[in-house]
């Protein structure tokens, strides 16, 4: 039996278009027309030849979808050829947060380029993905920090995913699939990983999504399709109509492994299309798109190339909180820029790509670029920026061929100062890669009497210490969450459950001062990142001190030996 469009799943588009122009990063102004993407007429056949034609025009549309032998019937990977589901069962949009063990791990996951499109071209079967709802022919939207990568080649997504480590989510688009249906998986790395989402029944005792946590699992990256209030459809396969929100939870936490979530939206009008750019090219997605009102546009919006459309996705309290991998956004809104940058990362041997380039200008060493295949990516560093210091050294006066080279030829945490000639006075942040998710930050956090959040003391051993942080530093947010209401539990909760890295803006005290570089003429040590934080790979810095003393002494000793025995120069007694 041929498949039709269900036609309380279709809403017809208007002539009107939120512009991209008026927005710096691309975010159709909410005040302007409803943004939306185009729909298909919608046809009612009423014969069997006209039937046919529709589906015809379907196919053509999700042409990367391959269909088995029969057009309603689909198979879900890892489960086996005998469960099968209708197409229009299939969810629209997938987020798929895995757990790369090293970085000679494969996914298991070919990607090509279909016209322009990136798109899945196999999956290994005898791989962990094959477990998740992603088929050849889907699109993968971004991968991880918001990266949007619809854009790129097969190559480049292979050398992308070849560097990641540890848990990164990756978001997918079925353009066949149901526009209300969303589902998202999430790979423990251990039992005892936090998913970070909370149910509760309605008045019909539906089960529903009640929260999202944003430092758990399925808030990585910020890329989760899910969004509070919609109602579950299935928790790992199984319906969950009858399923308690006690029982859902244990479900999520016991289970080791994968953990899939599929929801409904909760209103068939006001589906939102997270992070997703470019799919009014097939015109196959039939209904509009309606911003969640007080919301505010984040940088997963600033992501799209050529989209007309972006969606915007709830947090609790209608708050929707910056990417914590770029606070252009958020910090535009507060109209600050902050004056300097600290970013710790971590570069595993010295072939690997930092991705940032340099240039001299009135004797100053500038950043050039930040490129988009390379470490610095994601990175608070951008272009235009001073340099200022290179793993604790002074390198304003270096010239971009002795910044490169030094680079090139380092290893492990590498530390970057950078200063921002627009920033605001005392405004700072750090960001620092943490070795392994479960790494000891070394950080203390504390609130004032105006209930700000304060940095309450950094550890020796810290992965901040040495940062452009102090004690007492104000903290304005932590991985892009606000810590204005955050209490002090709440905020080290967050640093615990930081996977890979972590960024916190702070405002210092006008009346202390930070280290920004050493001002010894010494070559300085590379920094080896460790579990417990950073460790320099050679001798205390006091033992080279103490070596230099000893030799200026011994110096003056043998010169004065010298004279003694050769006696003064004019012979005289």
């Amino acid at each position: 039996m041929t498949a039709s469009i269900p036609e309380s799943d279709v809403e017809l588009g208007n002539s009107n278009r939120g512009t991209m122009s008026d927005s710096p990063l691309g975010i159709p102004d909410p005040s302007l027309s409803m943004p939306y993407i185009d729909s298909l007429p919608v046809v009612l056949a009423d014969s069997e030849k006209e039937q046919s034609a529709i589906q015809s025009k379907e196919m053509a549309v999700a042409d990367n979808v391959v269909p088995l032998s029969n057009d309603s019937d689909w198979m879900i990977p890892g489960t086996g050829a005998d469960k099968t589901m209708d197409k229009y069962q299939r969810p629209s949009l997938m987020s798929v947060c895995y757990y790369k063990v090293s970085r000679e791990e494969k996914i298991g996951i070919s990607f090509q380029t279909v016209d322009g499109i990136l798109q899945i071209k196999t999956i290994d079967s005898s791989k962990a993905m094959a477990q998740a709802p992603v088929r050849p022919g889907d699109h993968l939207m971004a991968i991880g920090n918001h990266r949007n990568c619809s854009r790129w080649t097969s190559t480049q997504t292979a050398s992308y995913l070849k560097g990641l480590v540890g848990h990164f989510t990756m978001l997918f688009n079925n353009p066949a699939g149901d526009p209300n249906l969303h589902e998202a998986v999430v790979y423990k790395a251990d039992v005892n990983d936090t998913v970070g989402v909370g149910f509760r029944t309605d008045e019909r005792l539906r089960l529903r999504i009640d929260k999202l946590l944003d430092w758990g699992l399925i808030g990585k990256d910020n890329l989760c399709v899910l969004k509070e209030g919609d109602y579950i459809h299935k928790i790992n396969g199984e319906n969950a109509q009858e399923i308690e929100p006690s029982a859902a939870k244990m479900i999520v936490r016991s289970t080791p492994g994968m953990v899939s979530i599929s929801s409904k939206s909760t209103n068939a009008t006001e589906i939102s299309v997270r992070n997703v750019a470019d799919l009014s090219h097939r015109g196959y997605l039939n209904f509009n798109i309606t911003p969640t009102v007080n919301a505010t546009a984040t940088e997963s919006s600033s992501i799209l190339l050529d989209s007309s459309v972006t969606g915007i996705k709830d947090i609790s309290n209608n708050i929707l909180q910056p990417s914590p991998a770029n606070f252009d956004t958020y910090l535009s809104q507060e109209g600050i820029q902050p004056r300097f940058i600290y970013v710790l990362c971590d570069k595993p041997t010295p072939d690997t790509l930092l991705g940032v380039t340099f240039c001299k200008s009135d004797d100053k060493l500038i950043i050039n670029k930040v490129v988009s295949d390379g470490v610095l990516w994601s990175s608070p560093l951008r272009g235009g920026y001073d340099m200022l210091a290179i793993d604790g050294k002074a390198c304003n006066t270096w010239s971009s061929w002795e910044a490169r080279e030094y680079l090139s030829s380092r290893q492990n945490g590498i530390a970057l100062v950078a200063r921002n000639p627009a920033g605001s006075c005392n405004y700072v942040v750090a960001q620092v890669s943490k070795p392994t998710p479960r790494s000891r930050i070394g950080v203390t956090f504390k609130k004032s009497g105006n209930g700000a959040l304060q940095i309450g003391e950094i550890f020796p051993d810290s992965l901040f210490a040495g940062s452009i942080l102090t004690d007492g530093c104000e903290v304005l947010t932590i991985n892009g969450i606000p810590s204005r209401a955050l209490s002090s539990k709440e905020a080290v909760s967050i640093v615990e459950h930081a996977t890979s890295t972590l960024t916190i803006l702070a405002k210092c005290d006008p009346s202390k001062g930070i280290v920004l570089a050493a001002l010894s003429a010494e070559e300085v040590r590379p920094i080896v990142m460790t579990d417990g934080g950073r460790n320099q790979a050679e001798g205390d810095s006091r033992g080279c001190r103490f070596c230099a003393l000893a030799s200026i002494i011994l110096c003056i000793t043998v010169f004065v030996f010298v004279i003694a025995a050769v006696g003064p120069a004019d012979g005289s007694y």
